[in-house]
């Protein structure tokens, strides 16, 4: 998974505060993005980063999105910040392979401090694939039979910072997203520092840029929200994600449709 830390990240999280929202963190680690992905110009999005015409899960412009990180559609970011004492665990290898598949985990009991510019979010995406979500927002995706979190645990929030008029009125916690497919690397325009492709865990060493993200289709496993085997930053999700996030009234991360996302 790759919600793991690798090499020098075990150090930053144990200074204090840390930003664990930027792709960043991974530059220049095995099977990680070398710097934070922006979205291609044409991308757009209706208010809270969600998209205002609908699309079916089989519309084969907008298959999938990606949670655009922290970033939030009014242009101002949502962050969180670990405080001093946060633990973490060993990074996953692919064992066959012996390659970083993830980054080091956070380990509960997590504490730290949420930072909004202007909005505050129910759905977002975390540095190394896991998410951040309200608890509501938890409980609306699992009633509605969406796939693809796993193993939630409660954050203790601290402090909020931001505008004067903000408050924390929900309570947050951090799941983990599973696999669910692999990256098609031919449509992907995927650029790696090797050609050697690892078939159990899709890795073919540092990853230098791709043009879009793309799944080969043969490969998923019916998930709604997920990571991709061979590109581990990106997380995916369908059309039915922001629709039931929508009907009741939870706002997510910019979404990108996956067409538009590169590096």
């Amino acid at each position: 998974m790759e919600r793991a830390h690798t090499g020098s990240d075990a150090a930053r999280h144990a200074s204090g505060r840390q930003r664990i929202h930027r792709e960043a963190e991974s530059a220049g680690r095995p099977g990680f993005e070398a710097e934070v992905p922006r979205p291609s110009p044409q991308a757009t999005t209706g208010q809270q980063g969600l998209l205002t015409n609908r699309t079916t899960d089989n519309s084969p412009q907008f298959s999938f999105f990606v949670l655009d990180g922290g970033h939030c559609e009014d242009g101002s970011e949502f962050e969180f910040y670990t405080e001093g004492g946060t633990q973490v665990g060993e990074a996953p290898k692919c064992s066959q392979c012996g390659r970083f598949v993830g980054m080091r985990p956070l380990l509960p009991p997590v504490k730290g401090v949420l930072e909004s510019g202007r909005s505050v979010i129910d759905l977002a995406k975390l540095v190394g694939g896991d998410v951040l979500l309200t608890e509501r927002c938890w409980r609306v995706l699992k009633e509605a039979g969406i796939r693809g979190l796993i193993n939630p645990f409660a954050i203790d929030v601290v402090e909020i910072r931001g505008p004067a008029d903000r408050r924390l009125t929900a309570n947050y916690l951090i799941a983990e997203v599973q696999i669910g497919g692999s990256v098609d690397r031919v449509r992907s325009a995927l650029r790696t520092s090797g050609n050697d492709v690892c078939p159990a865990c899709g890795s073919a060493g540092i990853i230098e840029g791709y043009d879009r993200v793309a799944v080969e289709m043969e490969s998923l496993l019916g998930l709604d929200l997920f990571r991709i085997n061979g590109l581990p930053g990106p997380v995916l999700v369908k059309p039915r994600v922001r629709d039931v996030c929508s009907d009741a009234g939870l706002s997510i991360c910019k979404l990108i449709p996956a067409d538009c996302y590169s590096l």
